[in-house]
């Protein structure tokens, strides 16, 4: 754990496998580890990457692991720390890979599923545990379990499984349905020294995601009601899992603000941005945001530039055109943030 013993900031990359030009481009804007998936890279047709099924799991895939290797090689070799998580276990496949519905299965089949799931991380932990650039696993994103209770014991089980064959590796785990914010108190803290503990913060859904509004609105608002949403109520939204771990005298070191983001093209997401940096900084937890370099939505070097005419229809026929990426107020208040140095945030809280 002890890189986990100051904050560290970083970001997330599930595009497709990093390059040595990402990782050097994210280490020159200050990004200091990074959240990889694998579930996008290169696979045969209905395969689940490293899996092989999400309905039966059996083995590692040979030569995804190698891929997954070759990637942490690389990452060690440039001073990339990486966070390896799961976008599908068994039972729970990726919703981009189901039809765009929730997998459930890992909950509503746990005798069938969850034995593979928690197999399937011995495994790998196995192969891949003791790899110099791999600093936690995170044992699935997002997850969403119909009973949140049910969170609890498969993490247990899973970490079980997992010191069977690495008694120190860290882990970080989702707090609850989404690692929302709001679901912190369905989780109690687990009983294992090394755990991380990941919310995700993209609230409120219908102002961060462009699609839902196309424009209409900004940060700082208000939502239907007239309510202000503001850095207050992201105060608000975030204030659960500072009480959570005060309650449960959960150090600092131990939160991760995995993932967050707003739309580049929202008018305010700077702001935005920053606003949600400070909660971060100032109570001291780890964070990444999304992403780098990957979707193009939350791509914050390309700021509120639009995209270039004919950029989907290149994208289709695998001919993706260059984005212009440049100074921006977006990408300011990320690099301040990654120097440690985001002005305007009262100091960091000490530990609870």
């Amino acid at each position: 754990m002890a890189l986990w013993d100051q904050p560290r900031r970083g970001t997330n990359y599930f595009a497709a496998p990093m390059t040595p030009a990402w990782i050097r481009a994210a280490r020159a804007t200050g990004v200091g580890w990074v959240r990889l998936s694998s579930a996008a890279w290169p696979r045969e047709d209905g395969d689940d990457h490293l899996l092989g099924s999400a309905d039966d799991y059996t083995t590692l895939v040979a030569d995804h692991l190698d891929l997954l290797r070759d990637q942490l090689d690389l990452a060690h070799a440039e001073g990339m720390p990486v966070v390896f998580t799961m976008l599908s276990l068994p039972g729970a496949r990726w919703r981009q890979h189901n039809d765009d519905t929730n997998d459930l299965r890992l909950w509503t089949l746990p005798e069938r599923f969850q034995p593979q799931a928690t197999r399937f991380w011995a495994d790998l932990v196995e192969q891949l545990g003791d790899h110099p650039a791999l600093v936690a696993v995170n044992i699935l994103n997002e997850p969403r379990p119909p009973d949140p209770e049910a969170l609890g014991p498969f993490y247990a089980r899973t970490i079980e499984a997992i010191r069977a064959v690495h008694p120190t590796l860290p882990i970080m785990v989702d707090v609850g349905v989404d690692a929302a914010p709001s679901t912190i108190e369905d989780l109690a803290p687990l009983a294992d020294p090394h755990v991380l503990y990941a919310v995700h913060v993209y609230e409120p859904w219908d102002l961060v995601t462009w699609r839902v509004h196309r424009g209409a609105r900004r940060y700082p608002g208000a939502d239907g009601a007239g309510r202000p949403i503001d850095a207050a109520f992201l105060q608000r939204t975030l204030a659960p899992v500072g009480a959570w771990q005060r309650r449960h005298q959960i150090p600092s070191r131990r939160i991760v603000m995995a993932e967050f983001g707003i739309d580049r093209r929202i008018e305010g997401a700077a702001t935005y941005l920053h606003d949600v940096l400070c909660i971060a900084e100032t109570q001291g937890w780890h964070w990444g945001f999304y992403a780098f370099r990957d979707w193009q939505a939350m791509d914050y070097e390309v700021g509120p530039r639009p995209l270039p005419p004919g950029y989907w229809a290149a994208q289709e026929r695998g001919e993706p055109i260059a984005l212009t990426r440049g100074p921006n107020p977006q990408l300011e208040v990320l690099r301040q943030a990654l120097a440690g140095d985001l002005l305007g945030c009262p100091p960091v809280a000490s530990d609870p």
